[in-house]
């Protein structure tokens, strides 16, 4: 037989005893059949290096007996991994022992081989047949796993073609284990033999361990699963991807599945291995109607920023890996805020969320430039269905804020900073935004309106808050409008008015950037003191609204020397101080307009103000006021200054247009006194006060005709002890000093009157007094000389009481006219040089 006859018989028979060897060790093996195994093993890796050309006996047909006759059903997976370590790679001194008596050639092997497997076989026909029929058997099913699982253009391309080797006998052992194990861990003595190379450390990262972390958190602990074996057979990344997804799309029961760690454990393992293809991903993250988007809005904003935290973490993978993802972020903020996400439409919780969550995403990406200019027409942004859409769109004006950039990212950062600040206090959207910041915007009502809601519930403290507020939309919206800019200062200024936060107004408006023209300024706080004012509930200017209203005084007092004031505003300013004068000296007193309701400022201003505007008889005066406190008050008479100093601050401000002299409502206030007086029995400060009129009519020759009556009233007073039937003494001297000043001050009032069409009739009314006031005095003269008299001779008495009476009367008819200072000429006199018209006299 020749040498290649015997070499085909010897290769064929080693093959059938390497089958026959690893089918005697299956099961049940015991150790020391299993470690023989291993021996042949060695053996036959020394053979297979001395004889390279066999037909059966070749590394490729070996392994593909050990990956077709070995199943994880029936053997030790570290059995599996020991034979192909020693086969492959050889075991250092375990084969150096084995191997140093063993000098077998082919032929001796051969029959070495079979005795130990018991495989025998003496007809070489038999042999050469067995071995073809076991080879196309072997390699055929080895061919089915090994096609399914090894990619042919990753790994054939490594210059180590014994790890290659192992690589593609672990891949394809993997692939047969998978129709009986689904828990990748109890292959690992198999992964640990090829642990060290690259390929393999690429596949086991992106594919065993990605399913391993699926498997032991969610396939093992649900009936709804994707084996191991269905998930190699996926094939496609797309398949692939969709299946380890898939529990992202329900309810996570459990830390384990929530979305930062699947996306560390199983999906970007899984996407690197495929060439970081972010596809999939971005699909599922933006374009899926899956459950992972129900409840809340903000619910796909937490998923977006798990995920991107992931990927940003995640080792090896760069910005431009994911730069889709980013831009499909960007869009989406965009795209939702416009269409779904108004503030009407959900919760102002939810809002804050959303923005929180997009500025902590941003934030994931740093960037150091400058933000884009995103002035654009807001009516040109289409509608769209979907983000996709909206993305692709050619005429959406929003595009370039979607791109991947440091400017994009820089520009939504920008925009939700602004809104995170803002929509707690005005509502301002993402929406709002672009539209506010349209270029087509030239209404500036638009942003007075925003102004209004950020400081329309400013108090004392959050005004700083609300201030910076004010800034940053003012820095953001207005720019250099001056239109715009003075609409803003005007409600802000406005606002601080009627919260009554008046330091702050002062403050600010001496500031450059709250500055307003002069004019309007005061026009804003002359309407704060109005509203102020005619609100208050009293006259108290220490609390409430007067003290509001008095506070206006600080705030006209800083413009007062301002030139652009007009002439107009400084007179009102005046007015307004001698009007809060008046109320602080009317404070002191009791009035009741209205009946158990205290006196407020606006009753002063509304019901008193008739100062040359209407006849006096259809609106009180501030005259009437000053004599209703006197009717209110009793012995308010006695404060005459301060009456004075009220009527006259009334005056003042009412602005009086009849421009009387300056002596009338002196003089009717001293009337109104003077009879206050006599109701209160005080007959000396009358006469005192009536006097002192006389006096000052001397000196200013000022007309006392409207007021005769209240000297007729003097002269008629009549006080109640008057009434008594026993007078004392003292009562009756009292009596006689009353009736001589009362004859007095009628005598002046005739020599005072004017003659005028009225004052005729005046005149007979207060000489009838006089006569009374005279008589009653003479009588009372004439009863003292009478009683006198009897005490003398009653010889002579007829004679000297009828002479002493004559004498006695012209006596106290001239006394009577000569009192107080000679103040008047004898009656005589004055009835014919100053009555003679009184009396129908001729002046001539």
């Amino acid at each position: 037989m020749s040498d290649s006859a015997i070499e085909s018989i010897s290769d064929g028979k080693i093959y059938i005893a390497v089958v026959s060897s690893l089918a005697s060790s299956v099961g049940n093996g015991s150790g020391n059949r299993r470690n023989e195994v291993i021996d042949i093993f060695r053996k036959l890796r020394n053979i297979i290096e001395r004889y390279p050309s066999l037909t059966y006996v070749r590394s490729e047909n070996i392994l593909n007996v050990l990956l077709v006759y070995t199943t994880p059903s029936s053997e030790n997976i570290q059995y599996i991994a020991k034979l192909l370590k020693v086969f492959v790679e050889g075991d250092n001194d375990d084969d150096k022992n084995s191997l140093e008596s063993f000098d077998y050639d082919l032929e001796e092997f051969a029959n070495w081989i079979s005795k130990e497997t018991h495989t025998s076989i003496s007809n070489e026909v038999s042999v050469q047949k067995t071995a073809f029929d076991i080879l196309n058997d072997t390699n055929g099913q080895a061919y089915q796993l090994q096609s399914t699982v090894i990619d042919d253009s990753e790994s054939t391309q490594n210059s180590d073609y014994r790890q290659e080797t192992i690589f593609r006998f672990v891949q394809a052992k993997t692939f047969q284990a998978s129709k009986y194990v689904n828990d990748v861990h109890s292959l690992s003595p198999l992964f640990q033999v090829a642990e060290s190379y690259p390929p393999f450390i690429k596949w086991y990262n992106g594919l065993i361990k990605s399913y391993s972390y699926y498997w032991d958190n969610y396939g093992s602990l649900n009936g709804e699963h994707v084996s191991l074996n269905d998930f190699i057979r996926l094939g496609s990344f797309s398949n692939q991807f969709e299946a380890l997804i898939n529990p992202l799309n329900r309810n996570a029961y459990s830390d384990k599945l929530a979305t930062g760690n699947w996306m560390s454990h199983v999906i970007l393992p899984l996407i690197v291995y495929y060439k970081k293809d972010f596809t999939p991903l971005l699909n599922w993250l933006f374009s899926s109607k899956e459950t992972k988007f129900e409840g809340s809005p903000s619910k796909k904003y937490v998923l977006w920023n798990k995920v991107i935290h992931s990927i940003i973490q995640f080792p090896g993978i760069e910005f431009q890996d994911f730069s889709e993802i980013i831009k499909y972020f960007l869009a989406s903020s965009y795209y939702y805020a416009i269409f779904h996400e108004d503030s009407e439409k959900i919760t102002s919780i939810e809002v804050i969320k959303i923005y929180d969550t997009i500025k902590d995403t941003l934030s994931l990406t740093s960037t150091e430039q400058e933000p884009l200019n995103i002035e654009i027409k807001f009516s040109e942004i289409p509608h769209s269905s979907s983000v996709n859409e909206f993305v692709n769109s050619e005429v959406n004006p929003l595009r370039p804020v979607f791109e991947p950039t440091g400017s994009s990212i820089a520009t939504l950062n920008e925009i939700i900073e602004t809104c995170r600040k803002l929509y707690p206090i005005n509502k301002l959207t993402i929406s709002k935004y672009l539209y506010l910041n349209r270029q087509d915007n030239n209404d500036p009502e638009d942003k007075a309106k925003e102004i209004r809601k950020i400081v329309a519930n400013v108090n004392a403290s959050n005004y700083t808050k609300l201030l910076e507020s004010v800034r940053l939309f003012y820095g953001k919206f207005v720019g250099n409008h001056e239109e715009e800019q003075l609409k803003v200062k005007e409600i802000i200024l406005e606002r601080l008015l009627f919260s009554n936060l008046f330091d702050v107004v002062e403050e600010l408006y001496a500031t450059k950037e709250f500055k307003l023209p002069v004019n309007i300024y005061f026009e804003f706080v002359l309407e704060k003191f109005w509203e102020s004012f005619n609100s208050a509930s009293n006259l108290n200017d220490k609390i409430g609204k007067l003290k509001d209203a008095t506070s206006c005084i600080r705030l006209f007092d800083g413009v007062t020397t301002d030139p652009e004031l007009s002439k107009e505003n400084k007179e009102q300013i005046i007015r307004i101080k001698h009007l809060l004068k008046a109320v602080n000296n009317i404070k002191n007193f009791r009035i009741s307009v209205e009946r158990n309701k205290p006196f407020t400022p606006y009753q002063l201003v509304n019901t008193f103000g008739n100062v040359g505007k209407f006849p006096d008889d259809e609106h009180s005066t501030p005259l009437d006021l000053v004599t209703l406190i006197l009717e209110q008050n009793p012995k308010s008479f006695l404060a005459f200054e301060k009456l004075y100093k009220i009527l006259n601050d009334l005056l003042l401000f009412f602005n009086d247009s009849e421009q009387k002299s300056d002596t009338h409502y002196f003089n009717r206030l001293k009337s109104a006194c003077i009879e206050s007086s006599l109701a209160s029995n005080n007959f000396q400060f009358a006469y005192t006060q009536t006097m002192e009129l006389f006096d000052h009519y001397i000196q200013s020759d000022t007309n006392l005709n409207d007021i005769w009556l209240t000297f007729y009233q003097v002269g008629k007073y009549v006080s109640p002890s008057w009434f008594d039937e026993n007078p004392t003494a003292e009562e009756e001297n009292e009596k006689i000093q009353i009736l001589c000043k009362q004859r007095e001050i009628l005598s002046r009032t005739l020599q005072t009157l004017r003659p005028t069409e009225s004052t005729s009739d005046n005149s007979k009314v207060i000489i009838k007094q006089w006569e009374r006031v005279n008589e009653q005095i003479e009588e009372h003269y004439t009863d003292a000389e009478v009683a006198k008299a009897s005490t003398f001779d009653h010889g002579n008495a007829q004679y000297d009481v009828t002479e002493n009476i004559g004498a006695l009367a012209n006596d106290l008819l001239n006394d009577a006219t000569t009192t107080t200072n000679n103040a008047s000429e004898k009656l005589s006199n004055l009835f014919v040089s100053g009555l003679g018209w009184a009396i129908g006299a001729n002046r001539n």
